[in-house]
């Protein structure tokens, strides 16, 4: 997969992932809706976006220099992304209503009835809006199938995570061999956990300073490592943000564009 990073892309990611870790939670297990504004963007304005990234025929070759998406492609229903926080990852009994707003937006990408990838936007410093865009079928698979009772949960490294109730599918992430899996939100707070107290260690044993390469959690294999796990380990994020964001520019899991000045 080719990737294009703009501006923003990496300090965004950072400034979310520890701004969602100190924010409280509300008692609601229902997604914040979609902003007016945003939603009005994706209606109006993101489908030219769409046009330019798409081939322009059903016999056009994908992908070329600027062709993402197969002819035809068009954008799903966008939906709120949520995050975990130091609530949850430290919650005795961690539930939905702790997850936060992360901070952006994402559609599937469709063509031909299924999903072909995914279309983000987040509200930039500036006031206007940035997007980016990937062709991970499977993450777009995900978010297609999203029920109006489940949630979408991403920290940006870990793939994308369908929350349902009491349970939590990893998804997003088969282009480096992690296949999806589901258990239990405890579970997910100690995988997470765990995830977050190896690369600690390694960047104890890098003398402190940030790493690269870091493998995102494999929630599957944490499962059938661990089929009694139980949750309630403390992360403080601080630390682990950088390796985080590695991961993210590392993998190149988004390109990166900007569409501005919005309304």
């Amino acid at each position: 997969m080719r990737t294009i990073h703009k501006a923003l892309s990496v300090v965004a990611i950072t400034t979310i992932i520890f701004v969602a870790a100190m924010v409280p939670t509300t008692a609601s297990a229902a997604p914040p809706p979609v902003p007016d504004r945003v939603a009005s963007w994706f209606k109006n304005d993101a489908p030219s976006v769409m046009v330019a990234i798409s081939a322009t025929s059903p016999t056009e070759p994908i992908p070329s220099d600027h062709l993402v998406f197969p002819f035809g492609s068009q954008l799903g229903q966008p939906v709120t992304v949520m995050i975990w926080g130091d609530r949850f990852l430290q919650a005795k009994h961690p539930s939905d209503a702790m997850l936060v707003a992360r901070g952006d937006w994402i559609a599937p990408v469709v063509a031909n009835g299924k999903a072909v990838g995914t279309f983000n936007a987040d509200i930039m410093a500036d006031g206007t809006i940035g997007y980016g865009f990937d062709d991970n079928a499977e993450a777009g698979a995900a978010i297609l199938g999203l029920q109006p009772h489940q949630m979408l949960a991403s920290d940006s490294a870990n793939g994308y995570f369908v929350i349902d109730g009491d349970t939590a599918r990893q998804a997003g992430l088969s282009q480096v061999g992690i296949k999806g899996a589901t258990g239990s939100l405890i579970q997910l707070q100690a995988a997470l956990t765990a995830w977050k107290a190896g690369i600690d260690q390694q960047v104890a044993d890098n003398s402190g300073q940030p790493i690269g390469g870091i493998t995102p959690l494999d929630f599957g294999s944490y499962l059938a490592d661990n089929p009694a796990s139980t949750g309630s380990g403390t992360w403080l994020i601080g630390v682990g943000v950088a390796g985080a964001v590695v991961v993210v520019a590392a993998l190149g899991l988004v390109r990166r564009g900007r569409w501005g000045p919005a309304a």
